[in-house]
């Protein structure tokens, strides 16, 4: 399951969009999921959606991360952000 990894979540977007290619219905997907993660930060940091003020995190523990792809997004949310993934399955890490 873990060398599949990639390859399900790439097709499983395309059940959620009508019309695009797999790669735009990954970045609809992973890009809505970012600025979800973003708005999460802020609100729990009491500033509004569009408040640009807080400041980001530092580092970023993403635990059970399976084989990363939450890890990768979430870092790309915060550029600069020391980002760690932690999974008890040694199949999913080593991928």
């Amino acid at each position: 399951a873990a060398h599949e990894l990639e390859a399900a979540t790439q097709s499983m977007c395309l059940g959620y969009y009508s019309g695009p290619s797999w790669q735009d219905s990954q970045e609809m997907f992973r890009g809505a999921a970012r600025a979800t993660i973003a708005e999460m930060w802020s609100s729990s940091h009491g500033a509004g959606p569009e408040d640009t003020s807080v400041q980001p995190p530092g580092t970023l523990w993403d635990i059970g991360c399976s084989g990363g792809l939450s890890t990768e997004e979430m870092a790309k949310t915060f550029p600069g952000v020391s980002a760690t993934g932690l999974d008890l399955s040694p199949h999913y890490l080593s991928v």
